[in-house]
C-alpha cells in the first residue's frame, strides 16, 4: 500500500467514525416524552380528595389524612445535543393515619427519553413508615417499563380493580419481604384516588371508604 493510499485509507476511517458519532447523537425524543408526561399527571390525586374514613377487617373506622400535596417544575431540567431542553415536574402527596401507626409519602416524577435512555425517567414511588417498627419500605414503579426499580416488591398495573367500587388504573405493591407483623404488605394506590387500600403482616386489611 502506497503512502497515497494509505492515507487516503485513514481518512475513510475517520469519516466513517465522525459519521457513526453524529448518527449517535443523544436527542431528547420530545414525542414520547410528552407521551409519558401525560400518562403519569395520571396519577395525580384529585383535588376533591380530602380526608377519608378507612375501616379494618374488625370493622375500627379512623380517618386516612390528607396531609401534604404540592407540585414542582424544573424549567429546562434536561438538555441534549441537539439544542432541544426539556422542564420536568415533580409531585408529591402525603397521607396519614389517624390512629394506627403508618405515614405514606407518594413522590411522581417526570424526566425526559433521549434515544439512548428510557428508564427511571417516568416514576411513582410509594414510601412508607411504621412509627410501631420503626421501618421505612419504599417501593418505585417505572411507568415506561412497568418494572419496580427497587426490586424489593411486585408491583402489578390494573386497568380494572373491583374492590366496594371499581377502580380505573390501580398499582398493587406487595413487598417482598417485611420485618414486623405490623409492618405493610401490600397497598393499593388508584389513579386520581391515592391510597385506596393496605394490608398488614397479620392479614389485616384497611379499606378506604
Amino acid at each position: 500500500m502506497t503512502a497515497s493510499q494509505l492515507k487516503n485509507s485513514l481518512l475513510y476511517v475517520v469519516l466513517a467514525v465522525l459519521l457513526a458519532s453524529c448518527g449517535e447523537t443523544e436527542c431528547i425524543d420530545t414525542e414520547r416524552s410528552d407521551y409519558y408526561k401525560n400518562i403519569i399527571k395520571e396519577w395525580f390525586v384529585a383535588d376533591s380528595i380530602k380526608s377519608r374514613e378507612l375501616v379494618d377487617d374488625t370493622g375500627f373506622s379512623q380517618t386516612l389524612l390528607k396531609v401534604s400535596c404540592d407540585t414542582f417544575i424544573v424549567k429546562d431540567a434536561c438538555s441534549d445535543d441537539c439544542g432541544t431542553s426539556y422542564d420536568r415536574f415533580m409531585y408529591s402527596v402525603g397521607f396519614r393515619t389517624s390512629v394506627s401507626p403508618y405515614s405514606f409519602s407518594v413522590d411522581i416524577s417526570s424526566g425526559c427519553i433521549t434515544n439512548w435512555e428510557d428508564k427511571n425517567q417516568f416514576t411513582l414511588k410509594v414510601t412508607i413508615s411504621n412509627t410501631i417498627s420503626g421501618t421505612f419500605q419504599a417501593a418505585t414503579y417505572d411507568i415506561v417499563t412497568n418494572e419496580n426499580i427497587e426490586k424489593n416488591a411486585n408491583i402489578k398495573y390494573f386497568e380494572d380493580y373491583p374492590l366496594d367500587v371499581e377502580l380505573k388504573g390501580v398499582l398493587e405493591i406487595t413487598f417482598n419481604e417485611i420485618s414486623d407483623f405490623s409492618d405493610i404488605k401490600t397497598v393499593l394506590y388508584a389513579k386520581g384516588k391515592g391510597i385506596v387500600m393496605f394490608v398488614d403482616g397479620n392479614g389485616n386489611r384497611y379499606m378506604v371508604r
